[in-house]
C-alpha cells in the first residue's frame, strides 16, 4: 500500500505505464518509501515509466463522470461536483457553456474560496 494524500491505496509494481492497465487512469511512477513520485525529474519520457528501478501504479486522478467521493484520487480536471446523493468529477464549461452530452453548464461556488465558477452538471440534476 501508498500513500495518496490522507489515504492508502494498495497498487501494484511496475516498469512501464503499460503495466497499469489504462493509461488515463494510472502510470507507473518512481517510488520512495510510502509515497510515489510522478514528478517529471523522476520519470523517463522514452521509457513512460521512472527513471530509476521499479516502480509503482499510482492513479492519474478520476476522469469526468468519475466518482471523486472523499478516499477517491481527485479529478483530474480540478472539479469534483457534490450533487448531493453523489461526487462526481466534472469540468468547467466557462463562458460558451459548452458541456458533454447529458450534461449542461450552471453556475455554481468554488468550495475552496466561494468564487462563482461554471461547470458542467448532469441534465436534470444539481443546483
Amino acid at each position: 500500500c501508498l500513500s495518496y494524500a490522507s489515504t492508502a491505496l494498495c497498487s501494484a509494481a511496475c516498469g512501464l505505464d503499460a503495466d497499469c492497465g489504462d493509461p488515463r487512469k494510472w502510470r507507473c511512477c518512481a517510488l520512495s518509501g510510502d509515497f510515489y513520485d510522478c514528478s517529471p525529474a523522476q520519470r523517463d519520457p522514452a521509457d513512460n515509466g521512472p527513471k530509476a528501478g521499479a516502480g509503482v501504479c499510482a492513479p492519474n486522478g478520476g476522469l469526468f463522470g468519475d466518482d471523486c467521493s472523499p478516499g477517491r484520487p481527485p479529478c483530474q480536471s480540478g472539479t469534483c461536483l457534490d450533487i448531493g446523493t453523489a461526487r462526481i468529477c466534472s469540468i468547467p464549461c466557462g463562458a460558451d457553456g459548452a458541456c458533454p452530452p447529458d450534461f449542461v453548464c450552471r453556475d455554481a461556488f468554488a468550495e475552496s474560496d466561494g468564487s462563482p465558477v461554471r461547470i458542467c452538471f448532469p441534465d436534470g440534476g444539481g443546483a
